[in-house]
């Protein structure tokens, strides 16, 4: 979409370049917010997985050395989902920074 307006604007008159820079900024506010709230999910995501895996290592600590294996082995499968989950709204990120241009987004 924002690909396309600024297509248009090259294109425009001067009357028409006001409304199309409109739309172009108002492009611009929503992959903002989606960036943000992608920001959002992954600070979000990695502090819900790490208090888990705090708990975990914690019982791993009061349990039999039996049961720690288990453990382990939870600990290590919210390690792998929280890695899925970043990589994708890491990649949601890089698309929406690559939409907005330079200068958007540096920070995650």
């Amino acid at each position: 979409e924002l690909e396309q307006l600024k297509l248009e604007w090259k294109e425009a008159n001067d009357a028409a370049k006001a409304t199309i820079e409109e739309k172009m900024e108002a492009s611009k506010a929503k992959l903002k917010a989606i960036q943000d709230r992608t920001k959002a999910k992954m600070e979000s995501y990695k502090a819900e997985s790490d208090a888990k895996i705090a708990a975990l290592k914690q019982q791993q600590q009061e349990v039999k050395e039996s049961n720690k294996a288990k453990i382990e082995e939870k600990i290590d499968e919210i390690k792998a989902d929280y890695h899925r989950r970043n990589e994708k709204l890491q990649e949601a990120w890089d698309l929406t920074k690559e939409a907005l241009g330079p200068g958007h987004g540096d920070a995650a």
